[in-house]
């Protein structure tokens, strides 16, 4: 049972982990590897090592950055002179009085030059010790990060103290400690296209032809007399949708969230007989994150209240005790390797917020939660535990190194599920076949070009951890007039079950020429079953919502991976190394239960289409005799209707511009409009090295995916009074005009844009392919003789760098980043990508 609000707030195990920390990544990709970790390598297996002690002397380091973070892109917006001309032609069109006008000063105003930091500096330090004994290492290292974010008042700081110490005792026994803390302090407010704070959909809105400030106004901003919308001045009406001057709400509300982050680990390690290592380690992940909102009481979101104020407390501790035994043993030419294990997981989530609205001083507002200082208070809380186990066991055997097979086998058991439904059994097998080991091949011409060739195949089925107790339903509070009660508000399902992941791979690896060239090749299927997503049930149920969680069916990705790598040039003086990978995936889904569609919004769920596929009207673009928008209705015969603006009725299509007979324009329409998700992806890496001087050029590239481009659709097309995008001047005006840009009607922009509601069209689905060159690093490291020379053997190592990340992106996405969308594949109001430039050393001591 829940209080007022609920949830549990996942942390992510690689957000406070320091890049420099960062010893080695090793991804898992077949069934079996990924097998032994269960439910956790549902979604693949990545194995990051970081830094811990050596032997040696002491190694101080020391590495930093300076930089700037600028947007990507921006938004191409109407000027003040565009702006007057489309939305006075949208009322005259309609038979309306003209509303816009330029003031005396012939503003022009750029909200997103308003809003954009142009001095967003960025500046990261890290220093570390690293050193140890024969039976003891250690590792200490510290880091300082501070990141100004392109939005004004958007900054984030981090610091984060990491160390480690290892010592064996004796032959038998080793042991062994890490801790890592992290605090970060981030201002970042709501960006994105959220209510009326929102900066990216305030500023996208915002009239172009009105001030930013106004020094007659009390607050000294460019408001209305009732503190309720951006002021508007020479305009005849104010901004549609009392939307805010968006300056005054960064400047005045106010967020703050501060993490803090405690990741703690200790190991007992014992070998009592050659071969046989026996380990144990209990580990504690700790975070809390206090938030603190205020929405100022005059102008913006919390205006209508008098002011609001939040607090929120959330705390995540995860405890997790692992013990395994690992025994390898060399017989020969055979090699044997065993592990057991088990695995004791605890998750336990609280969460405590108080709030109010109605503020008797402003005072009270940016200084905390005051008694008795707001008229409406609020409050609720959260507490939730989750247990999971595992049990493991694997076998690996090789012969001759040429031979190789691999058996898992993995139970878990997770709290989310009813008693009968908890446990899941999630078996691994994998064969490999190293031809170029045999001597047959080794004698052949074949073996004199190929040094490795090897051949395998692998199975294994993994499970999909589920988060809250969807099995249980839950009751909430339920305000009846005066008086509180609770009541129904959940329905749980005790009949859901794992979702599972069963992977098949077969793949091969080659390397020739000395192993100058390295290929790899694999062919994969994925197969998700009993997926749970809520399934819409009849409102005569009366069941809180009409969803019910259900395993729905199944799901397929498969497709082929191809990577490789190639020693261009290798001299003594200069070296090429060039990297790269592509993977083409084809997504479906297989069965649904009772075949039964899934609709969202935007999006459909159907058997042998991909998930989530867009879900809409096709649209057939503007009849050039009216400037009526065209659709092509879902029937056998395709045919073609218009939208007729004047009175919002669907017409045939008739002779001329003339209207045909009464149409319509119903859910029975709609149709597959494209796949949100990726086809094709992949990365081509290349190095150059040339005594000292380094550049690495990182190109990453994607596609086969459609994007619904919502930004365009409710903004930069809109017909209210706001601003709209530099598209819409390509409308259609007179008969004859070819364009997909129907005539401007003022207070029609839900008829003509299918805007409102869940309605969609393919006039707003644009392909998602793009090129990114991602990362450019020009290096210099300096000579170790002239290092030691010119500090007087006081730095043992020397490095600079220049670097640029997401600087340069090729695509036709008329938005402003191809990757900038949801899940869903939904691009709406977003932040611009963050592009930045740096300078960095790296110092050794």
């Amino acid at each position: 049972m829940s209080g007022g609000t609920s949830g549990i707030t996942n942390t992510n195990a690689l957000s406070d982990i320091n890049p420099n920390d960062i010893e080695s990544i090793e991804t898992l990709k077949d069934g079996a590897s990924s097998a032994i970790y269960g439910s956790r390598a549902a979604n693949g297996v990545i194995l990051i090592t970081t830094k811990r002690g050596k032997a040696g002397k002491p190694k101080l380091t020391y590495d930093a950055y300076f930089g700037r973070n600028s947007a990507f892109k921006k938004f191409d917006l109407l000027n003040a002179n565009e702006f007057v001309e489309i939305k006075n032609e949208g009322y005259l069109n309609a038979g309306q009085p003209i509303q816009a006008k330029n003031n005396e000063e012939n503003t022009n105003t750029d909200w997103q030059d308003v809003i954009f930091n142009k001095k967003a500096g960025v500046q990261s330090h890290t220093i570390s010790l690293r050193g140890g004994t024969e039976n003891t290492g250690y590792y200490v290292s510290a880091n300082f990060s501070d990141q100004k974010g392109i939005i004004q008042t958007n900054d984030v700081r981090r610091y984060a103290l990491r160390g480690t110490f290892d010592h064996t005792v004796n032959k038998y026994l080793k042991i062994g400690t890490s801790l890592n803390l992290a605090k970060t302090d981030d201002a970042d407010q709501n960006n994105g296209g959220n209510a009326l704070s929102g900066a990216m959909t305030a500023a996208l809105r915002a009239l172009p032809n009105v001030r930013v400030y106004n020094p007659s106004h009390p607050t000294g901003y460019n408001i209305t007399n009732d503190y309720a919308a951006l002021g508007q001045d020479s305009n005849r009406r104010a901004i549609e949708n009392n939307f805010v001057n968006i300056k005054y709400v960064l400047d005045n509300n106010k967020y703050l969230s501060e993490r803090y982050r405690i990741l703690a680990n200790t190991y007992a390690q014992i070998t009592p007989i050659e071969g046989l290592t026996i380990r144990t380690q209990g580990s504690v992940d700790y975070a809390n994150t206090l938030d603190f909102l205020a929405w100022n009481s005059i102008h913006g979101d919390g205006r209508s209240s008098n002011g609001i104020i939040s607090s929120d407390d959330r705390k995540v501790s995860v405890y997790l005790w692992q013990n395994y035994a690992t025994y390898d043993k060399v017989i020969g030419k055979n090699n044997l390797g065993f592990t057991l294990g088990a695995d004791y997981e605890k998750n336990v989530s609280k969460r405590l917020n108080g709030g109010g609205s109605g503020f008797s001083d402003p005072f009270f507002l940016t200084n905390g939660l005051i008694s008795n200082s707001f008229a409406v208070p609020s409050s609720g809380g959260f507490y939730g535990e989750a247990g999971f186990v595992s049990y493991y066991g694997r076998i690996n055997y090789a012969f001759a190194s040429k031979y190789f097979l691999q058996l898992s086998y993995r139970t878990d058991g997770q709290s989310s599920l009813a008693k009968e439904k908890r446990f899941g059994g999630f078996p691994g097998v994998s064969v490999g076949y190293t031809i170029s080991e045999e001597d047959f091949f080794k004698k052949s011409n074949l073996g004199n070009i190929v040094n490795n060739f090897k051949i395998r195949a692998s199975y294994g089925v993994v499970g999909n951890r589920l988060t809250g107790f969807p099995y249980l339903s839950t009751y909430g509070s339920a305000p009846y007039g005066s008086l509180n009660g609770i009541a129904f508000n959940l329905a749980g399902n005790p009949d859901l079950k794992w979702e599972t992941n069963t992977k098949y791979n077969v793949g091969i690896d080659l390397a020739f020429l000395n192993s100058r060239v390295r290929f790899t090749a694999d062919y994969f299927i994925n197969q998700n079953d009993g997926l749970v997503l809520a399934v819409p049930v009849p409102p005569s149920l009366g069941i809180p919502g009409n969803s019910i969680s259900q395993n729905i069916g199944k799901m397929e990705n498969r497709g082929i991976e191809l990577g490789g790598s190639f020693d261009a040039v290798r001299k003594s003086k200069f070296s090429w190394f060039i990297e790269g990978n592509v993977t083409f995936l084809k997504n479906k889904v297989i069965s649904l239960v009772n075949k039964q569609d899934i609709i969202s919004t935007f999006n459909i769920i159907r058997e042998g289409e991909p998930i989530n596929s867009f879900y809409g009207f096709q649209y057939a673009g503007v009849n050039p005799l009216n400037g009526n928008p065209m659709y092509i209705k879902n029937n056998e015969g395709q045919t073609q209707i218009q939208g007729n603006i004047a009175n919002s009725t669907y017409y045939t299509m008739g002779a001329g511009d003339s209207l045909g007979v009464a149409s319509s324009l119903a859910t029975s329409d709609k149709r597959n409009l494209g796949n949100p998700n990726p086809t094709w992806f992949g990365s081509l890496t290349n190095t150059f090295n040339y005594e000292g001087f380094g550049l690495e050029i990182m190109l990453r590239f994607s596609g086969g995916n459609k994007i619904f481009n919502q930004t365009a659709y409710e903004t930069l097309y809109n017909l209210g009074f706001q601003n709209s995008g530099s598209g819409i001047l390509n409308r259609w005006k007179s008969p004859g005009d070819v364009t997909d840009v129907p005539r401007l009607w003022a207070g029609r922009d839900n008829f003509i844009n299918q805007a409102g509601g869940s309605n969609l069209t393919s006039r707003w689905i644009e392909k998602g392919d793009f090129l990114k060159i991602q990362n450019i690093i020009l290096s210099y490291t300096v000579p170790v003789a002239k290092v030691k020379s010119m500090t007087k053997d006081n730095v043992s190592s020397l490095r600079f760098y220049f670097q640029l990340q997401n600087y340069f992106t090729f695509t036709k996405y008329s938005g402003i980043d191809p990757e900038n969308t949801t899940s869903l594949g939904i691009d709406y109001s977003t932040v611009p990508s963050i592009k930045t430039f740096s300078f960095g050393l790296n110092l050794g001591l």
